[in-house]
């Protein structure tokens, strides 16, 4: 507060001086020389004595001053003589503007008489007005300077607008001169009258005014009282927002200068922007309030928190920007707030919520009106009665239906009440009526209980016994008439008759002692009570009595030692358990281990086990959560298999065996269960399963094995035998080219029958271990020209290309005999497939590896059988496109060579259109 009040009476007033000195002198009326008087216009104002009135806009000379700089004796030289524009408007409006406007008019008196007359401004907001009247003697000028920078007592006329007055002699005309400069927007509403007009128009506005604000104040009034009284938020924004339009609407109008600053000007325009944005405020927080944004649209109740925020940014802009700029800042505001009031109204309307139809009509009125008077300082529409008076009109319609709004919402939370107060007294009614009724159960039941009770509820007065129970028979052994009016120490045994009766005494001295205590009592056959006493002091039959109640509990003392006995198996069980036994809190706290417990995790004590939460060894958290919703569920989990992490980091493999601790209310509050250690049988089991597998593979090695021997080498074989017993037995009867093909096919046969002989020897060799990997560094190109010298002859046979990219440059790291044989079977492969095609080869090095393709425009592989190509345990085998014939083994070979070789193969193909095969080995090395 103080600094702000340092800036209001410090700051500000040294800004203002710099606005208004402009090099003027500090006399508000005084004499300028001057020759340039009788200028002619373009139309003089002639008065006369049947007019009062004349609207001075038409008769307007105007000339625009950029610089602010320009002076009378300037203005008035021949050289700005044709740079004065005529007035189109009836009233001129240039919009927000920093520029000076110089306005001339000539007027002669024909009226027959000498006056004053009266020229008003009827914009209240002008900062900065020159007046400039040509003396008596036309040599020179009279000047008068007035504006809202500029204290009160400087106006003609103390009226909220500009008034001056203006001397007539009859039958003189003068030139008029006037200088404007606002900051702002600039509006002209320049009107000259004759005395008797303007004070008929005066009384005409101050009554307008006096009803406006009168309405206003009103509703002011009753906000407030209302407030008082009802303590609604809604009310108190109201008000507030009121009283900020009373005060804007008073500096607007210059109400304020007049009645409520005059002796400060510089206040007028800080005040000015300041109560529109306070305005602003407080009819957001209305609308927060009154619509319950908060509740039922939270998106815009976080827009409205956002604009209050800039609300007050405004504020802190106003003593650091020049006045035009934060003038449109708070026009902007003042748009996108009452906008965003407009929409929440509108959308809470549609919720059918009925206080927002008077809220959005009214809005709409202040919106309407807002907008009209925001046109005309545009100068969009023009300045006149209606426009000028819109905004009073619209504020008027708008406090006037939010009123009614409120009272509106007043009446329906009334009634809400109402409905409620009545519901609740409903309730109360009917919840008295049932109390009632319970009491006199409760009466009933009263008896019950004590009769039914498990434990004695017993009286004791004078040492005697007065009331007793039905289960004195259970647990003493006694009828209750036996009881009654019997000392109580028949009933107590010897060891602690003294003990029980010095309670007694320091009861009923007002001593205080444990209310619940243990005790002996006497069965009627002699045998020893266990009891648990509970006493207290009581008023009976008008007398101090100590009511008792005694709860057996001797089987629970032999269960006791039955427990310490078993207490003492289960420490044993926990110093000698090779399994880590445990109790722990739902949390995974240690409550108690068994003394292996350290040891089975690595560590040196319990003490340092106690530290670590039994959730941290688990290797995945989330497994304990799995194992604590499983014990809930269930109770009790047995072998649970997890893995466990040791202090030193190695991870275990246990059976985890638990059940759930719960309290009186069935609440889990501990586990306790065991811990066992199978990482050794775990081991034990994958060993076997590796062994398992070992022993398929072998097994489907032998069928394979046996397979290729019985059919597929046998029938090449069958065969040739054949050719050969027919050349044998016929060779006679054929022709030279039959004898050929015959031979060929013998050749054919044989060639395929050696590729399938070395495939297999080279197989057995590697399954059993004979076959000696020795990697070296060679050049690929040399291995696929000499395979493609092998094989041409049978792709020049189905018309097949053979297309060899590979560079003289390409070398691998990998056993040659192999890679040879890998290449070989691909290559026969590509061959076997392809018709009238071609086969493609090529490598290339990438990241010290070397990728090899060979692919073919052949048949193609059916995706189904993609997967079968490189299994053992698989049967699957095609013909060529000359039906040939092959084992399935080559593949496989291939498979286990590359990958020998630290390399790794795979195939694309696409059924019709070729297969292509492709691995990866590594590159050179450097010894």
């Amino acid at each position: 507060m103080i600094v702000l009040f340092f800036i209001l009476y410090f700051v500000l007033p040294v800004q203002t001086v710099a606005l208004t000195a402009r090099g003027l002198p500090d006399e508000f009326s005084y004499y300028i020389p001057g020759e340039n008087l009788n200028i002619p216009l373009t139309a003089t104002v002639i008065l006369n004595n049947e007019q009062g009135v004349y609207p001075l806009g038409l008769y307007l000379e105007i000339l625009e001053d950029p610089s602010g700089k320009l002076t009378i004796e300037e203005i008035t030289s021949p050289e700005f003589e044709n740079r004065f524009v005529p007035g189109q408007n009836e009233v001129p409006n240039f919009g927000h503007t920093n520029s000076a406007y110089w306005v001339r008019f000539r007027i002669r008196n024909e009226t027959g008489q000498s006056e004053n007359w009266r020229l008003k401004l009827g914009f209240a907001n002008m900062q900065h007005i020159d007046l400039y009247l040509q003396r008596p003697d036309n040599k020179g000028y009279t000047h008068k300077k007035t504006g809202t920078y500029l204290p009160f007592n400087t106006r003609d006329i103390p009226y909220p607008s500009f008034v001056f007055k203006i001397p007539l002699e009859y039958g003189a005309g003068q030139t008029i001169y006037m200088r404007f400069l606002n900051g702002a927007s600039m509006t002209l509403p320049l009107t000259l009258f004759s005395a008797e007009a303007f004070t008929q128009i005066s009384q005409k506005e101050q009554l307008i005014a006096g009803l406006f604000y009168g309405i206003l104040f009103l509703i002011f009034g009753y906000s407030l009282v209302v407030f008082l009284l009802l303590h609604e938020k809604s009310y108190l924004y109201y008000f507030l927002s009121v009283a900020g339009f009373i005060l804007f609407h008073a500096s607007y109008d210059g109400f304020a200068s007049q009645y409520l600053w005059p002796d400060h000007a510089w206040w007028n325009h800080f005040a000015f922007i300041l109560l529109n944005t306070l305005v602003i405020f407080f009819s957001l927080k209305f609308t927060s309030e009154f619509l319950q944004t908060k509740n039922r649209f939270p998106v815009y109740h976080k827009i409205i928190t956002a604009l209050l925020v800039l609300c007050g940014f405004v504020v802190l802009m106003i003593p650091f920007f020049r006045y035009g700029i934060v003038i449109k800042m708070a026009v902007v505001l003042s748009i996108l707030c009452f906008l965003t009031i407009l929409v929440t109204g509108i959308v809470i309307w549609q919720k059918k919520y009925r206080p927002a139809r008077y809220f959005l009509v009214a809005v709409l009125a202040f919106l309407v009106s807002g907008s009209i008077i925001e046109m005309v300082r545009l100068s969009i529409l023009p300045s006149n009665n209606f426009t000028e008076h819109a905004y009073q009109a619209g504020i008027v319609i708008m406090v006037f239906l939010l009123s009614l709004a409120l009272v509106d919402r007043i009446n329906i939370l009334k009634k809400e009440k109402d409905e409620l107060v009545l519901k609740q007294t409903e309730n109360l009614e009917r919840e008295v009526e049932i109390r009632t009724i319970a009491l006199k159960e409760s009466e009933e039941k009263y008896r019950n209980v004590i009769e039914r009770a498990n434990d004695i509820i017993a009286i004791i007065q004078d040492y005697k016994v007065k009331f007793a129970n039905n289960k004195v028979v259970d647990i003493l052994g006694y009828k209750p008439e036996e009881v009654l009016n019997t000392s109580f120490t028949k009933f107590v045994h010897k060891d602690v008759q003294e003990i029980l009766f010095t309670r007694y005494k320091q009861r009923f001295a007002g001593e205080e002692i444990e209310n619940i205590y243990e005790s002996k009592l006497i069965h009627k056959n002699g045998n020893t009570i266990n009891v648990l006493i509970s006493g207290g002091i009581i008023e009976y039959e008008g007398k101090p009595a100590d009511l008792m109640i005694i709860h057996d509990i001797t089987k629970l003392k032999k269960d006791e030692a039955v427990l310490k006995e078993s207490e003492e198996k289960y420490r044993g069980f926990f110093k000698t358990s090779t399994d880590c036994v445990f109790i722990t809190t739902k949390e995974g706290k240690w409550i108690d281990m068994s003394d292996g417990a350290p040891e089975f995790f690595g560590y040196e004590s319990k003490e340092e086990l106690q530290k670590v939460n039994i959730r941290e060894l688990y290797v995945n958290k989330s497994d304990r959560e799995k194992d604590i919703l499983e014990i809930e569920k269930k109770g009790t989990v047995k072998d649970a298999l997890f893995n466990l992490r040791r202090k030193d980091g190695s991870i275990i493999n246990v059976l985890i065996s638990s059940v759930a601790i719960k309290d009186d209310d069935g609440n889990v509050v501990a586990f306790q269960g065991s811990i066992r250690d199978i990482t050794a049988q775990k081991e034990a089991e994958i060993t076997l399963k590796e062994n398992q597998k070992y022993l398929q593979e072998l097994n489907a090695s032998k069928d394979k094995f046996f397979s290729i021997i019985s059919h597929d080498l046998r029938s090449p074989f069958n065969s040739i035998l054949g050719f050969c017993e027919l050349l044998w037995k016929n060779s006679g009867d054929f022709s030279k080219v039959e004898i050929e093909k015959i031979a060929y096919n013998i050749y054919k046969t044989g060639n395929e029958t050696i590729d399938l002989l070395n495939n297999l020897l080279e197989w057995s060799s590697s399954q059993t271990g004979k076959l000696k990997i020795s990697p070296e560094n060679f050049f690929l190109k040399t291995i696929v020209d000499d395979t493609i010298d092998l094989l041409n002859e049978f792709a020049l046979k189905k018309n097949i290309t053979v297309l060899n990219e590979v560079t003289g440059q390409i070398k691998v790291f990998a056993d040659k005999n192999m890679i040879s044989s890998v290449i070989r079977n691909l290559l026969s492969n590509a061959i076997k497939f392809t018709q009238n095609g071609n086969v493609r080869i090529t490598a290339k090095d990438v990241n010290s590896f070397v990728e090899f393709s060979i692919t073919d425009t052949g048949v193609g592989i059916k995706p189904e059988d993609i997967n079968k190509l490189f299994r053992l345990d698989t049967e699957f085998s095609t013909k060529g496109t000359a039906n040939e014939k092959g084992s399935g083994l080559g593949l496989i070979l291939c498979k286990e060579f590359i990958e020998k070789n630290q390399g790794e193969i795979n195939v694309k193909s696409e059924e019709g259109k070729g297969t292509g095969f492709m691995f990866k080995l590594p590159g050179i090395k450097n010894y």
